[in-house]
């Protein structure tokens, strides 16, 4: 039959030992959800990722698409100002002609014929200057809604951030050791006493 001061020594022992698996466990636990953490992380990264991509991709697609439509129809309004120059200058020469024949036919000459189709030339050029530069200015606007259709994919695209991790509080295996080696020293000075007391006698 075992004393009890055998039985509390071999009790402590024991205490040790389990205070060493204890802290050894807790560390590898740790280690596991930091891992875990880590990865799971990683996961949230590469899907925060891939959408940056997408969103990227349709945001330039959608800028191409209607910067193409708005050159499309700069382009039509061009061949419609061209069409209606074209037009103006067979009016007038039509006018001019017609005028001549009138004017000749009634047997009227000078310096009003003159000034009647000096004024159909100023008019036809009053209004082909003018065509002009509201094809001009169609086409300066149609420069600034591209610019704005880029700044407006460009924020698009700025708008989706890219995901950061927090920041994984891994088990820091010195500490652990060091836990561990402080509980045997305090359990371990513990038994000591207990130890000295036995062999003296209690």
């Amino acid at each position: 039959m075992c004393e009890p001061a055998t039985i509390s020594l071999a009790l402590g022992g024991l205490a040790i030992v389990t205070s060493a698996a204890t802290g050894i466990v807790s560390y590898v636990g740790q280690s596991q959800q930091a891992s875990a953490q880590a990865s799971y992380q990683a996961q949230l990264a590469q899907a925060r990722n891939q959408q940056i991509l997408e969103n990227a991709r349709l945001a330039q697609e959608s800028y191409l698409q209607q910067a193409q439509q708005l050159n499309l129809r700069q382009q039509q309004e061009d061949e419609k100002a061209s069409q209606s120059i074209q037009q103006t200058r067979l009016d007038a020469a039509q006018a001019r002609a017609t005028t001549r024949v009138a004017t000749g036919e009634a047997g009227v000459a000078g310096l009003s014929v003159d000034n009647l189709l000096r004024d159909f030339y100023r008019q036809e050029d009053v209004f082909n200057e003018s065509v002009r530069r509201n094809r001009e200015f169609g086409r300066l606007q149609s420069q600034e809604d591209i610019k704005g259709l880029r700044a407006q994919a460009e924020g698009r695209i700025a708008s989706v951030r890219p995901y950061i991790p927090e920041p994984v509080v891994r088990p820091n295996l010195l500490g652990t050791a060091l836990q561990i080696v402080g509980d045997v020293a305090e359990r371990g000075s513990g038994l000591a006493d207990k130890y000295k007391r036995y062999k003296d006698g209690w």
